[in-house]
Order: C-alpha cells, then sequence, then structure tokens
C-alpha cells in the first residue's frame, strides 16, 4: 500500500485558523448563523490582536502573513 503524503495547504497562519475555527464552532453550536462577511471581520480582528499580542512567539515570515492578511474571498473559501 502506498504511503500517504499529507495534502492541502500550507500556512503561516496556524494560530488564527486555530483559534478563528473554534469560534465558528462555538457559534455553529449556539445555532448563530455566521456569514461569510462575519467570518472576515472575525479573522482580521484577530490577526491584528495575535501581531499585537506580545505573549505570542511568531517568526518573522509569520509576523509579516499576520500583518498582510486580508481575508479575500479565495482565502474564506479555502477555510
Amino acid at each position: 500500500m502506498p504511503k500517504m503524503t499529507k495534502q492541502g495547504r500550507k500556512t503561516l497562519l496556524n494560530i488564527l485558523e486555530e483559534d478563528l475555527f473554534l469560534w465558528f464552532l462555538t457559534r455553529r453550536a449556539r445555532k448563530i448563523i455566521v456569514s461569510q462577511n462575519t467570518l472576515v471581520i472575525k479573522a482580521l480582528k484577530m490577526a491584528k490582536s495575535i501581531v499585537l499580542d506580545q505573549n505570542i512567539s511568531l517568526t518573522e515570515k509569520e509576523k509579516e502573513a499576520y500583518s498582510n492578511f486580508q481575508a479575500s474571498n479565495g482565502w474564506v473559501q479555502k477555510f
């Protein structure tokens, strides 16, 4: 049997995507509808707060990724 390799997109935004996913699941568990616009606004706020949080250690590439994060339609669709 061939060895399976991990497929999927690579991201420098691990903290954001994990925290946002947990936030999303919490909202859905409470039967709160999460629109694309709400998701984008929350993602942008989270990205900004991650960059500013001095307790979170980020590499220079990660800092740049969070600072330049735009929550594009493509990002939302892949999320």
